[in-house]
């Protein structure tokens, strides 16, 4: 019987010092964020009900970076916040994709308008570097 609590207490031991090693390194705050904001104009003209998504493009696969997202307004603006909805992006170098909100579904086999944005904008041909906070103005164009 004896044993079994010695067995036991080492187990709790092993787990608690797994617990331990795995929180190393692991901060509430994450990595620094800055806020961002910006404009999306398609054909120059704002862009309402388009998301703009920021992916950190970083070369060393050892630094994990948050993506950020944001969705235009009726003025075309958009806010930055992560994927846990902390505002703003990580710092330096981004590809960004953009995707139309909006854009009408049609049913299969019938005819859709043109597409209000063209489709090489969601393939994260964007580079943006984020720094100083400010605003990102983001011209695209209509297919």
């Amino acid at each position: 019987m004896k044993r079994i609590g010695m067995n036991l207490n080492r187990l709790l031991l092993a787990f608690s010092m797994i617990l331990m090693v795995s929180a190393v390194g692991c901060s509430e705050s994450g990595p620094e964020l800055v806020p961002t904001s910006g404009i999306v104009k398609i054909d120059g003209v704002p862009a309402q009900g388009i998301m703009v998504r920021f992916m950190p493009d970083v070369i060393d696969d050892s630094i994990k970076l948050p993506s950020s997202q944001g969705l235009t307004n009726a003025e075309g603006k958009f806010e930055l916040r992560t994927t846990d909805n902390k505002v703003g992006a990580a710092e330096g170098p981004h590809r960004v994709s953009l995707f139309d909100t909006l854009e009408e579904r049609v049913p299969q086999g019938q005819t859709a308008k043109p597409a209000r944005l063209d489709s090489k904008f969601s393939s994260g041909a964007i580079e943006i570097t984020v720094g100083d906070g400010e605003e990102i103005v983001i011209e695209a164009t209509g297919s």
